[in-house]
């Protein structure tokens, strides 16, 4: 969000806080148009007073990307609070007062043009009809959704999207036989199954060498909603020390008795090997992953377990021949860098990590679309994942991001190690 519009929120807080109702269309709308998700309603609404959910959302809103002020004023407009709208956008106040009382013109002259039609609807056998925009009547069943998918399925060409946002995650629905035709002792679709994905998203580091990492929201949203398609169980945790990612981890591994699957991701600062905590102290990959092998995770035992690692591997930019957890500029923006089956099942199986760069490499961060990585990820899941496993998908993840370049003309490839003994499809 732009700092004018920060600011405009900033000094009429005091008035939002005071008048803003936010139960009711205004949230609609936002979750609507993917300003929030599902889960960021409920979090709001669990406030117990009016007073306390405005004052909520008016902590998130400037945090929810490019579009969240324009998307709240036209969110104000649609539930009737245009006096609160006017204080965004003062300008507009004429133009808005305009248009709705032509709206209310045009409700005034359909009522009385409905009145003499009585209502507008003709009884023919036992088909009722309505009128419609030609002003002939149409079937009302011809308003069916289409259940055809016309969907492109192939990766972009162009990448990553200058156009990317929030809420830009639609999931391709189809039916392939190449993933049935696998043998059923190799394969396993989990879409819709009890998969259990938790989310930490450190954004802000204070008092620490460590940047505000801008646009790592848009990372966290959109894989919120690409895994609340999927069916899936989700949690997302923001800005956790050191101390509290391995207490949350430690709480999280006692509750996956029922679940079918694991799915971790971190979207923080790193180095070789490590993620940072808020407070700028390191926790070490390996020992994130070892929390959840089979000696100190036995429900785990003959489960995917996925890590999908959002961060830098150390300082080095490649610039490829002829990035990466730092948080450094990239196209289209400023981006910056992150600098049991058998009798026995081995301790270590059944596990997928994808790191965003290659040990040593920053990876890189657009401040208005988000991570290369996470980006690559969702499109390629929401495209291919139909027909595809887990380990093809991610040879298009890696395609992707090394198409990127930053206006330096850095690159970023990620990379995967696996000991997965079935195919995993989402």
């Amino acid at each position: 969000m732009e700092k004018s519009h920060r600011d405009k929120l900033r000094t009429n807080r005091v008035a939002f806080t005071r008048d803003l109702q936010v139960e009711g269309d205004l949230m609609d709308y936002l979750v609507q148009e993917s300003v929030f998700t599902l889960a960021m309603k409920e979090t709001i609404l669990a406030e117990r007073t009016r007073h306390q959910q405005a004052s909520k959302l008016m902590d998130d809103v400037p945090r929810r990307g490019p579009k969240a002020f324009d998307v709240f004023y036209k969110g104000l407009c649609e539930s009737g609070q245009g006096d609160l709208a006017d204080l965004l956008k003062p300008e507009l106040r004429e133009g808005r007062l305009s248009k709705l009382e032509r709206e209310r013109n045009i409700e005034k002259d359909m009522s009385q043009k409905m009145a003499k039609m009585n209502l507008g609807l003709t009884k023919t056998g036992n088909l009722m009809t309505a009128p419609s925009d030609q002003g002939g009547y149409v079937n009302p069943s011809a308003y069916q959704p289409s259940s055809e998918v016309d969907e492109v399925d192939e990766i972009p060409e162009v990448f990553p999207d200058p156009q990317y946002e929030i809420g830009q995650v639609k999931l391709i629905q189809k039916h392939d036989d190449r993933a049935s035709q696998d043998k059923a002792d190799e394969r396993i679709t989990y879409r819709n199954k009890k998969c259990r994905v938790l989310i930490i998203n450190n954004e802000d580091f204070p008092n620490t060498k460590f940047a505000f990492r801008f646009g790592t929201h848009i990372d966290a949203t959109n894989l919120e909603l690409l895994f609340e398609n999927l069916g899936y169980n989700k949690s997302i945790r923001n800005n956790l020390t050191a101390e509290e990612i391995d207490k949350e981890l430690n709480n999280e591994k006692l509750s996956l008795k029922d679940c079918d699957a694991f799915i971790l991701i971190l979207l923080s600062h790193g180095d070789n090997d490590v993620v940072y905590g808020t407070d700028g102290v390191a926790i070490n990959i390996s020992y994130i992953k070892s929390l959840f092998n089979g000696a100190n995770c036995p429900a785990l035992i003959d489960k995917p377990k996925l890590f999908f690692i959002q961060a830098c591997q150390g300082k080095e930019k490649d610039s490829g021949y002829h990035v990466s957890d730092g948080d450094i500029n990239a196209p289209f923006g400023e981006v910056e860098s992150d600098a049991e089956k058998e009798s026995v099942v081995p301790r270590d199986a059944d596990v997928f990590v994808a790191y965003a760069t290659t040990p040593g490499l920053v990876s890189w961060r657009n401040t208005q679309t988000g991570t290369w990585f996470i980006q690559a990820i969702i499109q390629t899941i929401c495209k291919k994942s139909y027909k595809e496993d887990i380990n093809t998908l991610f040879l298009s993840v890696n395609n992707l991001i090394a198409r990127a370049r930053t206006q330096a003309g850095r690159v970023q490839v990620s990379i995967q190690h696996t000991t997965l003994r079935k195919k995993f499809y989402f």
